[in-house]
């Protein structure tokens, strides 16, 4: 019999040695960052050649692996969805590279949503030299003389007995033209996998209508000022572009303030676990534009458009 190939779909029973350099160690803090990370936004962080070099080694070695809970009938000619292994972080906290992070506890394909929404994110101050990204921690301490740390659960907050916990915590962008500057904030985004009802007659089961009110109480009670004295939008990316029609007609009947609805910011995705092709690496979830019940709405746009009135004004 011939020797078997070991591959990301068929790993070695046990770790192969290697020796992480700073270049690796660079690949593998760049992936902790999310949850799943598609194969080929490694390749456009580092270079295609490159990445694919240094993939090829971690797999034998057991620093990546393919999520529990993918499953695709032509999987082995799809983009690999990558998730680094215990063993990858034990080899990061060993090189005092990792970052804490709390975990969420969903299924693969909501991580896997969730993950390349991020990474949009993520990707835009790279591509745009005016924009800063700031994260949660730099949100509820800007007003602070002294940093305070940040509690897990920070994003969370309380409605009517109900706990939201929203898919990614705070952040927000800062823009600078010369000595004037424009910001915006989110209140972390929700990520919909068109699973979930619209409504419900009870309570109790999470909706997308239940999630439109709470959202919206959270802004009628001011919650958001431990972080911020300005409005957060709340962005909502879900699949396909029926679903997203259906969520903004939703909000109309639900959200009677406009001043409220405007600040919810929808985004549909193609169903990528599918047949449809990953979203580019790219910041499209900043340079592309959002739709809101008043029609579209672009954030870099908005924020350039900000910058440049103060820069007039002065």
């Amino acid at each position: 019999m011939g020797l078997q190939r070991n591959d990301i779909f068929n790993p070695p029973a046990r770790a192969r040695d290697i020796r992480l350099t700073p270049a690796k160690l660079d690949v593998l803090d760049f992936m902790q960052d999310y949850d799943v990370i598609p194969s080929t936004y490694v390749k456009a962080q580092f270079s295609p050649d490159y990445a694919r070099n240094i993939l090829a080694e971690f797999i034998p070695a057991k620093l990546v692996q393919i999520p529990d809970g993918y499953e695709h009938i032509d999987a082995r000619n799809r983009i690999r969805p990558l998730q680094l292994t215990e063993l990858a972080l034990k080899k990061l906290s060993d090189a005092g590279r990792l970052r804490r992070r709390v975990p969420m506890n969903d299924h693969f394909k909501h991580a896997y949503l969730r993950s390349v929404i991020a990474h949009s994110f993520a990707q835009a101050p790279k591509e745009i030299p005016q924009l800063t990204l700031h994260d949660e921690a730099e949100l509820l301490n800007r007003n602070r003389p002294d940093p305070q740390p940040v509690p897990d659960n920070a994003s969370w907050f309380e409605i009517n007995g109900h706990t939201v916990r929203p898919d990614h915590p705070a952040f927000g962008f800062t823009y600078t033209l010369g000595q004037h500057t424009a910001s915006m904030w989110f209140h972390g985004f929700e990520a919909d996998r068109a699973s979930e009802r619209v409504k419900s007659d009870t309570y109790e089961k999470k909706t997308i209508a239940k999630s439109f009110d709470q959202y919206a109480e959270y802004l009628r009670r001011r919650l958001y000022t431990r972080f911020d004295t300005i409005l957060p939008f709340f962005p909502i990316i879900t699949i396909g572009e029926g679903r997203m029609s259906t969520m903004l007609d939703a909000l109309k009947s639900i959200v009677p303030e406009e001043t409220i609805r405007k600040r919810f910011l929808f985004k549909a995705l193609p169903n990528f676990l599918a047949y449809a092709p990953l979203p580019p690496p790219t910041a499209h979830m900043v340079t592309e534009p959002w739709q809101r019940t008043d029609g579209d709405f672009s954030l870099i746009d908005t924020l350039k458009s900000v910058a440049t009135s103060k820069q007039r004004a002065r």
